[in-house]
């Protein structure tokens, strides 16, 4: 399964989500979107959110959809049609053969496909590496407990965001409320068996929640967004999954008690 890295479903549905409240006055998530200036959000991928990913050319090559060709050599990548994303989103890329010009104090996600190679040593002595992304599972990772690890075929663009694995618990500044799942959606969300029906409800649900978190919290956009998107890239992994009754409620419900401060704080 290639990996969607231009996040087209998420600003699909954010969109879509935004054109049934268009006419909507009060205060709300989209309402605050609506209002944001973009026009300089360029600066904010500059300064809030580097994203660093380091592999084999063939294997990013052949699972993701970064390149056109086999890389031949490091930088930023970019897509030919400036996909809207890199707004927000910066992704750089590393040859093994030069993992010595990664950046101090910056965290890596890695791909591989079966083993972790040689070359990665160092960037693990460092503790330089995040997350893992391999072919298939690594047992050896399980004994590293700041790094995380996924298949390919699992991999969300979420996972490269939360490329920041501080050992030391981060402070709160301030406390972070989380929403529930609605109560008018809970039932229906229990109860549906239809996919289509059961779809909508979580749309609705999904949405409801986000609105919630941004009415208790008040994160200011365009700063936010990066987070935002990176929120409904992981609804749309729970949704794709298929889930249903308690287990589809109980994973909402962690979704929603996911972290969503800009930079943790």
């Amino acid at each position: 399964m290639e990996i969607d890295m231009d996040y087209q479903s998420e600003i699909a549905w954010l969109a879509h989500q935004l054109e049934k409240r268009m006419l909507d006055d009060e205060p709300s998530i989209w309402k605050a979107i609506r209002e944001a200036e973009f026009n300089d959000t360029r600066r904010y991928s500059d300064g809030v959110r580097q994203v660093y990913i380091v592999g084999e050319p063939e294997v990013l090559f052949e699972h993701t959809k970064l390149f056109d060709s086999i890389p031949t050599s490091m930088g930023r990548i970019e897509w030919t049609e400036g996909h809207p994303v890199l707004k927000w989103l910066t992704i750089h890329y590393y040859l093994p053969s030069e993992i010595d010009e990664i950046p101090v104090g910056v965290k890596v996600s890695l791909f591989v496909e079966d083993r972790l190679p040689s070359w990665s040593r160092p960037l693990f002595r460092s503790e330089t590496v995040a997350n893992v992304v391999s072919e298939v599972e690594i047992k050896a990772l399980s004994r590293l407990k700041n790094v995380t690890s996924c298949l390919i075929e699992e991999m969300t663009i979420n996972h490269l965001i939360d490329d920041f694995m501080s050992s030391e618990p981060v402070e709160k500044v301030s406390e972070e409320l989380y929403p529930d799942i609605p109560r008018q959606h809970l039932i229906r969300l229990s109860t549906l068996t239809e996919q289509h029906e059961l779809s909508d409800v979580m749309d609705e649900a999904a949405a409801d929640m986000l609105n919630t978190y941004w009415l208790q919290n008040r994160p200011s956009f365009p700063e936010w967004m990066p987070i935002l998107s990176r929120e409904v890239a992981h609804f749309l992994t729970i949704k794709s999954a298929s889930s249903q009754g308690e287990a589809l409620i109980e994973r909402l419900k962690v979704w929603g008690e996911r972290e969503k401060r800009i930079d943790g704080k």
